[in-house]
Formats: structure tokens, C-alpha cells, sequence
């Protein structure tokens, strides 16, 4: 399973797979549903757009990959289950909501077990990465096609958190899976698990404080509209993945899976691009519009309320200490 290729390699082995491929007369293309829970204006589904032109391009139309945005085919719970059975072909989904079924990729999602962006950027191009990816396929049989870094998580609220004691007693959304849990419980919030899709109302009716979210996430979906303060934690940083189920590949000859390959790092590619530019400019576009004040947080206060978080997993048996020691040591 490739996590990453450069454009170059990219295009040239485009040209190579579609050069095998045609699409006979009267035959039908394969249509592939991909299923994802943000709007058209994400980079989910930019990378998605550019992934269904890869495929088709490469496949000469024999790979049609039809994209249903805004969570049409479900949350992101609904749409893991359906790749399993078979109801949904492709698939983004990141490593908190993976981690339910397998708890091993869940290892990145610990508070603080980055130190930086780079860090996880490192972290996804690793053979440590590589072998997370093949131990998932062989757990579930479904495929992690290609790996990209989402962001950084922070804490959007009407408050500001500047220290870790500022979040005791706060109710901080979560998504609906343990992981997400993990950083509110340690500094002394209560995580209130909420769907995505009702974040702002949540927000907007003070059913909760706060919540775990992205900055490119809070620009994109408007949160800012009903939050004052973007604290800026860096607890975690997510990474995502293209899901392929099994079944797909069943369906699929070589030369096709081959092209649906090339489409999943074209999207990972994509998606990274443009998450990455979006991390870098939104805070000055965000302050210069006065969309939400910026708390820059005492990250090592953070970080030592957190720091047995990780001790505690390794000793429970919950996760494997020589893999924590192998991505700290990249």
C-alpha cells in the first residue's frame, strides 16, 4: 500500500496504467461511491474531485467514482461500517474513528505524542506508518489506500482556556468515539459526544462550551459565527486516510485497482496540499476579519497535564510501547 507518491511518478504512472486499459464499446465503467462527511468547498472533497478525474483518466473511463459530499451516505461511523458490508465503496476517515476498530492506529491521536507538525508529517511518510497501515488490512481486510495529514485539533469555545485548570468543568463536544475523549478527560473537561452535523447548533444554543476542532474546519463550516476564542492547543493532529473496502477489490482487475491506486494518492497528495496551505494562512485571515480571538495557550502546561496519558496506555497493554518509542524517535 503506497502512502504518498510525487507528482511525477504520479503522472508517469498514470500514463503507463492507461496505456493497458480501454473501455470496449457498449461496455459499462465501474462505478465506485465515495462517501464523506464535509461540504463541496472542503479539501476533502477537492482531493476527492481530483481523485474520480485520476481514476477516470488512467482507467480511459473504465472507473467512474461518484462523490456524495455532506455526509449523504451517512456520519462517519455509518460510513465505516458501510465500507465493511459493502454499502459504500471509498471512503474518507481518520484515525480517531478508525481506532474503534482497531486501537493501534489510534496511536497518533495521543495528546502531545508530536512534537510539532513536521513530526507528523514524518510520522505518515514512516515505514512505522507503513506497517500501522498493513496491520489494519489484515484486521479487517479493507484497504488504507493512502495517508495524508489532516491538522492540528484545538479547542474552539466561547472561552478562553489559556492554561489546562481553565477547562475543568467545561463541556467539550467530541465526535462519538472514545479517542476523542481521551485529551477533554485528562485536563479535567466533560467531553459530550455530538455529530458533526450539529456542532453549530450545539454551539449556537450553549448545549456545550466548546469543542475539539481544526482550523480549517472552523473557517470552513463558519463556526466562527458562534464561538469567541480559538484556543491553540496542537493536543493532536489528525491523520487521514482513503478507505477502499474489501469487496471493492474483488471487483476490480489488476490494471483497475492499479489506476484506483494512482486516484488514492493523487488525493492524498491534494489533500495534504491543501490542508497545509489552509493552516498557514487562516490565522491572519481569521484575525484580520475579526472572525475569533487567537489564545495562544501554555502548550507545556498542556502537555504536562496530559503527559500520563500515553505512560498509562503502555502500561494497561493498550498500546505497544516499543511503536511509541519508534515514532518519538523519528
Amino acid at each position: 500500500m503506497m502512502r504518498f507518491a510525487s507528482k511525477a511518478v504520479l503522472l508517469m504512472g498514470v500514463g503507463l496504467v492507461s496505456s493497458a486499459l480501454s473501455l470496449p464499446a457498449n461496455a459499462e465503467a465501474v462505478k465506485l461511491s465515495f462517501g464523506h462527511i464535509l461540504d463541496t468547498e472542503s479539501a476533502v472533497h477537492k482531493a476527492a474531485v481530483v481523485a474520480a478525474e485520476t481514476a477516470s483518466s488512467c482507467s480511459n473511463g473504465a472507473l467512474e467514482i461518484e462523490i456524495f459530499p455532506g455526509g449523504q451516505l451517512g456520519n462517519e461511523s455509518a460510513l465505516n461500517n458501510a465500507i465493511r458490508v459493502g454499502g459504500v465503496d471509498i471512503a474518507n476517515s481518520g484515525t480517531f474513528f478508525l481506532s474503534n476498530e482497531f486501537p493501534l492506529i489510534g496511536i497518533s491521536t495521543l495528546p502531545y505524542i508530536f512534537r510539532d507538525r513536521d513530526h507528523a508529517l514524518t510520522y505518515i511518510a514512516s515505514d512505522v506508518m507503513e506497517d500501522i497501515m498493513n496491520q489494519w488490512h489484515e484486521k479487517t481486510g479493507q484497504y488504507l489506500m493512502s495517508a495524508y495529514y489532516g491538522s492540528a485539533f484545538h479547542i474552539m469555545a466561547n472561552s478562553a482556556y489559556p492554561n489546562p485548570d481553565d477547562m475543568k468543568g467545561q463541556r467539550i463536544r467530541t465526535p462519538d468515539s472514545p479517542a476523542w475523549t481521551v485529551f477533554p478527560s485528562a485536563v479535567g473537561a466533560i467531553p459530550t459526544p455530538i455529530s458533526f452535523g450539529e456542532v453549530y447548533l450545539a454551539l449556537q444554543q450553549g448545549l456545550v462550551d466548546g469543542s475539539t476542532m481544526s482550523l480549517p474546519l472552523v473557517y470552513a463550516q463558519k463556526f466562527y459565527e458562534v464561538v469567541d476564542y480559538m484556543n491553540l492547543t496542537y493536543h493532536s493532529f489528525e491523520i487521514s486516510f482513503m478507505i477502499v473496502g474489501e469487496h471493492v477489490r474483488k471487483q476490480l482487475d489488476d490494471d483497475q485497482w492499479a489506476c484506483l491506486q494512482k486516484a488514492a494518492d493523487s488525493y492524498a497528495m491534494t489533500a495534504q496540499e491543501l490542508n497545509l496551505e489552509a493552516e498557514d494562512s487562516l490565522r491572519e485571515t481569521m484575525t484580520n476579519a475579526d472572525m475569533v480571538e487567537f489564545i495562544d495557550v501554555d502548550v507545556d502546561a498542556y502537555q504536562k497535564a496530559t503527559e500520563s496519558v500515553i505512560d498509562d496506555k503502555i502500561r494497561s497493554g493498550e498500546m505497544p510501547e516499543e511503536t511509541v518509542a519508534a515514532i518519538r524517535a523519528l
